[in-house]
C-alpha cells in the first residue's frame, strides 16, 4: 500500500501534464479550461503580461492561503517579494520573452516545498503556471535510495545460511554463511550446545520451546522463529530460522533424526520494522493533529484504514472499532432544505461507485446537539494500472466560514434595503463597473429603468452623452483613493430629455464577498434649489427695479403736489404715499401676482366710511402687478376729492363704486363706475387741478384706458375703462363688499391724556424724526427715539412710559423682547412696521395694533388715543372695584 501511494501521484501528475497541458496549448484560452482547472488536484494560476494575477484555481488558493480578492489584479512580486530571482521567477520571464514553455523542478520560494512547474505562454502575452507538489515523492525517492543501499549492504552482510543438525549425534553443520552470520570462523561444524550458547539469554527458552515442539513426532515438523544471538565480538543480531524436521519410523516408532533449515540475519529488517512502527506512530500523530477530518478507505472492501478524531468532532459520528464498517454509514447529514442525505448520495459512496471525485456541503448534528456546516470531499487513489485501490475522504468544518458568509449576505441584504429605500439618489458600484445597488429615488427622479443602469458605463452614457468618458475617468480614479470625494455640480440628462443639476459625493466602502472593491455615490438634486436661486435673483432685480420706480414716483409726487400751506402739502403727500403703500401691501400678499380690486377699494375708502354712506360691488377682479399702483393712485385721488369737496365731505353724502367686465365682443374691458350723490352742488372746475391731471395721465397714459368725468350737479360721475392686460377676472357674478368704519378723519382730536409720555423705538433715523415731530405736534412727550433693542430695554429700566410705538425689525433683531417687557409693565403699545402681518408671535403680542408703513399722522394719533382711552377706562374700572 505504501508503494501504491508513492506511485499514484506521479502517474496522476504525468497524466495531468500531458492531457491538460495539451488542452491549454491547443485552446489558448484560459476561460475555456477553467472548469477543468478547478476540478484537478494541482495548482494553476494565470498572470498577464504585467505579472498581475488574473486567475487562480481552488488548489492554488488553498496552497497560498490567501482569498482570491487579495490576489486578483495584484502583481506577483507585490504579493510574493521573496520569489524575486527564484527559478520560478526567471523561468516565467524567459517564457514570456521567447514565447516557449518552461518546465523545471525546484523548491518553491513561497511554500518552501518541492514543486514541479510547467510555465505556458498565452497568446495575450501572459502566462499559465501549473505547479505540482512533489515533496512526498522526493522524500519517497530519498528513502528508497537509502533503503536500496541498506538492502545491498544487508544482502552482502547477511546472506542466507544453511544448517544441518544430526539429532542423534548432536553434531550441527553450519554453512560458511551461517558461521559468518554468527561471527564464527569457518570450521565447518559446531556442536549444538555451542550454538545454543550464542542465543540471547532472554530468547533461549522461547527457542528451546520451538525446537521441542518441532521435534515432537506428532507435530508438523516445521517451525520459523526470530531470535537474538550474541556473537563472540559482543554484537547482538537478530536471526530468522526456518527449520524442517526429518522423521523416520511409523506411528509409535516415529522419531526425529535430522533437522535442516536456513538462517538469515534479519537485524536490519527488525530495525526497519521498528523505524516503520515509529513512522506510523508519527503519521498517526500528524493525522490526529490535522485541522480537518481524514479517512483512508480501502477499495473495494470499504475497510477504514485510517481515521482521525476530527472526523468524530466535525460529523458527530464515532469512528467504528470494526474497520469493515463505513464511518459515514452512521452519519446523519441534512442538505440546505433540511432533507436527510441518503448514504448513496454521500461523496464516499459516489466515488466508490463511479471512481470520480465528489463533494457535498451539508449540516450535521454534533455530540453537543449543535448543528454545524461541513464540506465532505472524496478523491480516488489509483494504482499504476489505473485501478481504484483506495479513497481519501476529507471532512472540513466550514461552520464559521458559512455563518460568516451568511452574516455577510445578511449585511449585504441590509445594505441593499438601505440603499433602495433611501429617500435620495444613492448608488453602490464596484471597481469592475457593475452597479451593485441602486436606490428607487435615483430611478424615480431620472425616469430610467433599472435595466438601463446596470453598469456605470450605461449610466454615464445616458446621463452625460458625449461627455461620458470624462466622467468614467473620474469614476475609475475613485478606487485609487481612500477618502471621500466631493464632485462639482453636474448637469445630468433624464429620461424625458430634460436636464437636472446634481451634486455628487463618493467614497470607497471596502470589498464584497467576491473581493471586488466597492464605492458608494450619493447625489443631491439641486435643480429646484437652482431654480429657486434664479427666481430669487430675478426677484431681487425686480425688487430693485420696483424700489427705484417707487422712489421715482415719490419724487414725482413731491414735485407735482401743490398746496397753499405746508400742512396741506404734508397731508397730500402722506395720503398719496399711503395709497402706494397699501397697493404694495396687497401685491406682497399675493406674491406680486396682482392686487384684489375689492380690497384695494376698501383700503382707500375705509377712513371715510360710516353706516350706509359707501356701497362697493362688482365681480372678483385682480389688478395686474404692473397696473396696481396706478389704479390705487386713481382711487386715492377720487376718494380725496370726494372727502374734501364731494359727497364724502357732508354727513348725508353717498358714494357708489361698481365695476364690471365687458364681454369679449365689446372689447373685454374692465369698467369702473364712480357715482357720488347728496354732497354739495357740483360745478365744473375752471382749470385742471393736480388730482384731475394725475387721474387722466394715469388712466389714459399709463394704463392705455379711457377716462370720462361728468360734473353733474348732483355729484361727480367718473367712468374708467381699462384694457384686458390690466386685470384678470376670477368670477362673473357681482357681490357686495363690506366697508368697515375705521375712523373719520374729520373728527380726530388730540389723544386722551395729552402730555402722555410715548416711547418711540425706530431704527430708521428720518422716520424716527418725522414720527417724533408728529407726536410732539399732538402734545405728547417723546421718550427716545431709540433704534436698538438693548437701548430700549435699558430705557425701560429707568422709566415707565404711558404708550409706545415699536418698529418690528431693528438692525436684524426683532423688537419682541421690548414688547414682552411692556406687557409686564402694563404699557399699551402699537407695532409700526413695513410688514403687513406678523407671523409666529405669541397670542398676547398679536392683540396689539399693527400699523403698516408709511403711517398717516392722523391714523397714528388716533390709534394712540384709542389705546390711552382703553387704558384709562380699565384703570377706572379697577379703582371702582
Amino acid at each position: 500500500m505504501t508503494a501504491l501511494f508513492a506511485v499514484v501521484p506521479v502517474m496522476f501528475f504525468a497524466l495531468t501534464r500531458g492531457r491538460i497541458g495539451h488542452l491549454i496549448v491547443d485552446e489558448q484560452v484560459l476561460g475555456q479550461t477553467s472548469e477543468i482547472l478547478e476540478s484537478v488536484g494541482d495548482a494553476f494560476y494565470a498572470v498577464d503580461r504585467h505579472f498581475r494575477f488574473t486567475y487562480l484555481n481552488r488548489k492554488a488558493l488553498e496552497q497560498i492561503g490567501k482569498p482570491r480578492g487579495q490576489l486578483i489584479g495584484r502583481r506577483f512580486l507585490e504579493v510574493f517579494p521573496q520569489a524575486e530571482g527564484s527559478g520560478l521567477h526567471n523561468s516565467c520571464i524567459e517564457a514570456m520573452r521567447d514565447g516557449r514553455a518552461r518546465e523545471f523542478v525546484g523548491v518553491s520560494p513561497i511554500l518552501k516545498r518541492w514543486k514541479s512547474y510547467l510555465v505556458l505562454p498565452r497568446p495575450d502575452g501572459g502566462l499559465l503556471v501549473h505547479s505540482r507538489d512533489i515533496s512526498a515523492q522526493k522524500a519517497a525517492e530519498a528513502a528508497m535510495r537509502e533503503s536500496e543501499k541498506r538492502l545491498r549492504l544487508a544482502a552482502h552482510a547477511a546472506r542466507f545460511g544453511t544448517y544441518d543438525w544430526d539429532v542423534a549425534s548432536g553434531q550441527l553443520f553450519w554453512s560458511q554463511e551461517s558461521l559468518a552470520i554468527h561471527g564464527l570462523p569457518c570450521t565447518g561444524s559446531i556442536i549444538c550446545e555451542r550454538a545454543f550458547d550464542l542465543i540471547h539469554a532472554e530468547d533461549r527458552n522461547r527457542v528451546a520451546a520451538a525446537f521441542e515442539s518441532g521435534l515432537d513426532p506428532g507435530g508438523v515438523g516445521f517451525w520459523s522463529i526470530d531470535y537474538r544471538i550474541v556473537r563472540p565480538d559482543g554484537q547482538t543480531r537478530w536471526i530468522n530460522a526456518q527449520s524442517h524436521v526429518v522423521f523416520e519410523g511409523e506411528r509409535g516408532d516415529r522419531k526425529a533424526i535430522r533437522v535442516i533449515g536456513t538462517l538469515q540475519d534479519v537485524t536490519d529488517s527488525k530495525a526497519a520494522q521498528q523505524a516503520l512502527l515509529i513512522e506510523r506512530m508519527r503519521f498517526k500523530t500528524v493525522v490526529e493533529h490535522m485541522p480537518v477530518g481524514l479517512l483512508l478507505v480501502e477499495t473495494p472492501s470499504g475497510r477504514t484504514l485510517v481515521g482521525n478524531r476530527q472526523v468524530e468532532r466535525i460529523t458527530g459520528c464515532a469512528i467504528p472499532e470494526d474497520p469493515e464498517i463505513w464511518v459515514l454509514d452512521r452519519w446523519k447529514g441534512y442538505d440546505e432544505d433540511g432533507r436527510e442525505i441518503a448514504v448513496a448520495d454521500q461523496p464516499l459512496a459516489i466515488t466508490m461507485a463511479s471512481g470520480e471525485p465528489a463533494e457535498l456541503i451539508a449540516r450535521s448534528p454534533r455530540h453537543d446537539g449543535y448543528i454545524g456546516w461541513l464540506r465532505i470531499t472524496s478523491a480516488p487513489i489509483r494504482d499504476p494500472d489505473g485501478d481504484l485501490t483506495g479513497i481519501v475522504v476529507t471532512i472540513f468544518d466550514i461552520d464559521a466560514e458559512r455563518r460568516t458568509a451568511d452574516t455577510l449576505r445578511d449585511s449585504e441584504a441590509l445594505l441593499r434595503r438601505a440603499v433602495e429605500d433611501a429617500p435620495f439618489p444613492i448608488m453602490v458600484h464596484a471597481e469592475d463597473g457593475r452597479v451593485v445597488h441602486l436606490s428607487r429615488a435615483w430611478l424615480s427622479i431620472t425616469g430610467y429603468a433599472a435595466e438601463d443602469v446596470r453598469t456605470m458605463a450605461g449610466w454615464t452614457r445616458l446621463a452625460y452623452g458625449d461627455g461620458a468618458e470624462a466622467v468614467m475617468v473620474r469614476v475609475r480614479s475613485l478606487f485609487d483613493r481612500d477618502c471621500p470625494i466631493d464632485e462639482r455640480e453636474n448637469m445630468v440628462r433624464v429620461a424625458d430629455g430634460s436636464r437636472r443639476t446634481w451634486s455628487f459625493r463618493s467614497a470607497p466602502i471596502g470589498r464584497d464577498a467576491d473581493g471586488r472593491q466597492l464605492a458608494v455615490t450619493m447625489a443631491v438634486d439641486l435643480t429646484e434649489r437652482k431654480e429657486d436661486e434664479a427666481r430669487l435673483h430675478l426677484l431681487m432685480r425686480e425688487v430693485d427695479h420696483r424700489a427705484k420706480n417707487v422712489l421715482a414716483v415719490v419724487q414725482s409726487i413731491l414735485q407735482l403736489t401743490r398746496a397753499e400751506n405746508p400742512a396741506d402739502f404734508t397731508t397730500a403727500i402722506e395720503g398719496r404715499l399711503a395709497a402706494m403703500a397699501r397697493a404694495h401691501t396687497l401685491l406682497a400678499a399675493s406674491q406680486w401676482s396682482g392686487a384684489d380690486l375689492a380690497a384695494m377699494s376698501v383700503d382707500e375708502l375705509a377712513p371715510f366710511a360710516s353706516a350706509g354712506r359707501i356701497a362697493i360691488h362688482g365681480p372678483a377682479v385682480s389688478i395686474s402687478a404692473e397696473a396696481a399702483q396706478a389704479v390705487a393712485m386713481s382711487l386715492h385721488e377720487l376718494s380725496t376729492n370726494a372727502a374734501k369737496y364731494g359727497a364724502l365731505s357732508t354727513p348725508d353724502g353717498r358714494l357708489e363704486l361698481s365695476w364690471r367686465v365687458e364681454e369679449q365682443e365689446h372689447g373685454g374691458r374692465l369698467v369702473l363706475e364712480w357715482v357720488e350723490d347728496g354732497g354739495p352742488p357740483v360745478t365744473p372746475p375752471s382749470h385742471m387741478g393736480f388730482g384731475s391731471m394725475v387721474l387722466r395721465q394715469t388712466v389714459e397714459g399709463q394704463l392705455a384706458g379711457e377716462l370720462a368725468l361728468d360734473w353733474d350737479a348732483a355729484g361727480l360721475r367718473c367712468r374708467i375703462a381699462m384694457p384686458s392686460d390690466c386685470f384678470s377676472a376670477a368670477g362673473e357674478s357681482d357681490s357686495a363688499v363690506s366697508v368697515s368704519k375705521a375712523f373719520n378723519a374729520g373728527q380726530v382730536a388730540k389723544p386722551a391724556g395729552s402730555g402722555a409720555r410715548v416711547l418711540v423705538v425706530e431704527d430708521e433715523a428720518l422716520t424716527a424724526l418725522a414720527m417724533e415731530q408728529v407726536l410732539l405736534d399732538a402734545g405728547l412727550i417723546v421718550l427716545g427715539p431709540v433704534g436698538r433693542v438693548d437701548d430700549a430695554l435699558e430705557l425701560l429700566r429707568e422709566t415707565i412710559p404711558d404708550l409706545a410705538v415699536l418698529d418690528v425689525n431693528l438692525f436684524g433683531q426683532t423688537v419682541f423682547p421690548v414688547a414682552d417687557r411692556l406687557l409686564v409693565l402694563g404699557v399699551p403699545f402699537v407695532f409700526c412696521s413695513g410688514y403687513s402681518r406678523l407671523d409666529g408671535i405669541s397670542e398676547k403680542l398679536s392683540q396689539a395694533p399693527l400699523l403698516a408703513k408709511p403711517v398717516l399722522a392722523d391714523h397714528l394719533i388716533a390709534t394712540l388715543s384709542s389705546l390711552m382711552t382703553d387704558r384709562t377706562r380699565i384703570s377706572a374700572g379697577a379703582s371702582a372695584q
